[in-house]
């Protein structure tokens, strides 16, 4: 697949196709910062990651929560979707900014935001979202569910989701995480879709090797709420 794209002026056209631009986005992002559990996914596996995602968000204004990885640009450049991103780290509003100019992206929107305060206008609500929220090794799995509850926040009753969640097996933090996720999403009336038909690859995570996968999920039951607030301070994250 090839797109026609605009690279610095609006007199220099190229023609990028999704590997080329997945492997310029890996190069150009800021430096990942572990105190935010920043960890990038390599280029392929974003490629991937915008293949098996590019159908399901067609048409659909998609909430990011955080998007050190670059994923919206990806697939606002490649699929028909609108991006809404909230980002804490000011270099990845700059550069998720450049470049949704720089290819002269419509209805891509990024805001400079910390989760841990409540959530801003975003305009009307997303019908989706998109997660790749702290994996929280040491706290139970209390980033996933924050993540999860300001989605809910700002999107339809009847959203869909993408959690990408960590997949390695029978490691003990990664099962009871999986567990506490599970039993969060049916509190809040969330089904399964699917899970796990590809695995991401990072650079320099805290486990070294660690690998992630897509947690797919419908809010079918709005009714049921059970809501977990962001902490205070950097226990968000651990």
């Amino acid at each position: 697949m090839t797109r026609r794209l605009y690279n610095g002026d609006t007199t220099s056209v190229v023609y990028t196709t999704p590997g080329s631009l997945a492997e310029e986005l890996s190069r150009s992002r800021p430096m990942a910062d572990p105190k935010l559990e920043q960890f990038h996914m390599s280029y392929v596996s974003m490629l991937d990651q915008m293949k098996v995602l590019q159908g399901r968000f067609n048409q659909r204004r998609v909430l990011f929560l955080g998007d050190d990885d670059h994923m919206s640009i990806l697939l606002a450049a490649f699929a028909d979707l609108s991006p809404v991103v909230l980002e804490i780290d000011p270099r990845v509003v700059d550069s998720l900014q450049g470049w949704a100019n720089r290819l002269h992206l419509r209805d891509f929107r990024v805001l400079h935001h910390d989760l841990r305060n409540e959530m801003p206008d975003i305009g009307p609500p997303c019908e989706s979202f998109y997660v790749n929220p702290p994996y929280s090794s040491k706290n139970a799995g209390h980033g996933i569910r924050a993540w999860i509850t300001r989605a809910m926040e700002v999107c339809i009753p009847e959203m869909e989701g993408v959690l990408v969640l960590p997949s390695d097996e029978h490691v003990s933090w990664i099962d009871r995480n999986w567990l506490l996720t599970q039993e969060f999403l049916t509190a809040n009336g969330f089904r399964v879709i699917s899970c796990g038909e590809i695995e991401h690859y990072y650079s320099f995570a805290n486990d070294q090797g660690l690998k992630s996968s897509n947690l797919y999920v419908r809010r079918v039951d709005p009714t049921r709420v059970l809501k977990e607030l962001p902490r205070a301070g950097s226990s968000l994250y651990r």
